[in-house]
């Protein structure tokens, strides 16, 4: 039996191919932004809290399907698609195996859609190495107190494809990366918001183990098709939407500056460019907070009242924004970014 596993990221995530060329094999880095300062405008920058989003159909323990209806539904997805999630906060590094053994070796594909992120040597010409620390296998299982300070996971991923995320509705959106004083660094179209790693398993069943950065809270959980179709599983890094929308009157998207504390070498606050977001005059209208608050009490009939009523261009806009594969509400957070590594 064979199927296909798909990671789809989304959120504060920064991608790290290795020097090879083509790359392949590729580190995914969720960046901690739990309690995060943002240093272009002096404040506390916006909480994110990484979780993993799955169909308890298709988790291939049966008690583990009966203990999975007490979790809490993802309030990305309307109730009845079932859509569950587990919080992420510890700090884990995340490995995929199959029949016990990790993926094999230098199997991996980058996708032309995976070179459309925002690359870091765009933004930071003399600074664009990843520190070496974030992309090393930790002494056994137990990384650096700086690892653990600088993500909340990591996934290493060494087969399959990775590029745009299959269900996205495709976007034509036009982002400038500005300075505190409004200086433009680079300027970028049609970045994908969400990332997926294809993966094919050859087996029954798929294994995603857990262990935390500090080689403590370990667990696994095991996923199986349902009716032939691909386990989708979804890591997610992203901010409280309501949250999001109170900060949205501050310039450019400040939870971006995150990123810059991967560099192995610090930079003045005055040269890091956050991106400002082509919606971000007209994202918080009265119609787009009642949007968030619904979707925050996971009110999907709501969400789509107030879509339908307030008849405004951006409300329209989000409705049809909805991503075709998942029904999923597609706030636009940040989309992940890519940089040099090296290993």
């Amino acid at each position: 039996m064979s199927f296909t596993l798909k990671l789809v990221f989304s959120g504060l995530i920064a991608f790290i191919p290795n020097t090879k060329s083509p790359p392949d094999e590729i580190y995914v880095l969720l960046v901690n932004a739990l309690n995060n300062h943002d240093v272009i405008h002096g404040s506390h920058a916006l909480i994110h809290r990484p979780s993993l989003e799955f169909s308890c159909a298709n988790l291939a323990d049966p008690t583990a399907q009966v203990m999975c209806n007490s979790l809490p539904l993802s309030p990305r997805f309307p109730p009845a698609e079932g859509v569950r999630y587990i919080g992420l906060e510890h700090e884990y590094e995340v490995s995929i195996k199959v029949g016990g053994s990790p993926l094999p070796r230098h199997k991996l594909k980058l996708s032309e859609s995976f070179f459309r992120l925002v690359d870091m040597k765009a933004l930071v010409p003399s600074s664009t190495h990843i520190r070496k620390e974030l992309v090393a296998p930790c002494e056994h299982e137990v990384c650096p107190g700086s690892v653990q300070k600088s993500l909340v996971g990591r996934i290493f991923i060494s087969a399959g494809e990775v590029g745009e995320f299959s269900g996205t509705t495709p976007q034509d959106d036009h982002w400038s990366f500005q300075t505190r004083n409004g200086f433009v660094v680079a300027q970028k179209n049609n970045i994908p918001y969400e990332i997926e790693a294809s993966i094919p398993v050859n087996a029954s069943e798929v294994t995603v183990s857990f262990v935390g950065l500090d080689g403590t809270n370990r667990f696994e959980i095991r996923f199986k098709p349902v009716l032939g179709e691909d386990v989708v599983l979804r890591i997610v890094n992203e901010p409280n939407l309501a949250d999001y929308c109170a900060r949205e009157k501050e310039a450019g998207m400040f939870h971006f500056t995150a990123f810059y504390s991967l560099l192995d070498n610090k930079l003045p606050d005055s040269q890091l460019a956050v991106p400002v977001s082509p919606f971000r005059e007209r994202r918080c209208s009265s119609s787009a907070k009642t949007f968030f608050e619904a979707l925050e009490r996971s009110d999907h009939t709501g969400v789509e009242l107030a879509l339908k009523r307030s008849g405004d261009q951006q409300a329209e806009q989000i409705l049809n924004r909805r991503l075709k594969g998942g029904g999923k509400y597609p706030i636009i957070c940040m989309s992940p970014l890519m940089a040099s590594g090296d290993f």
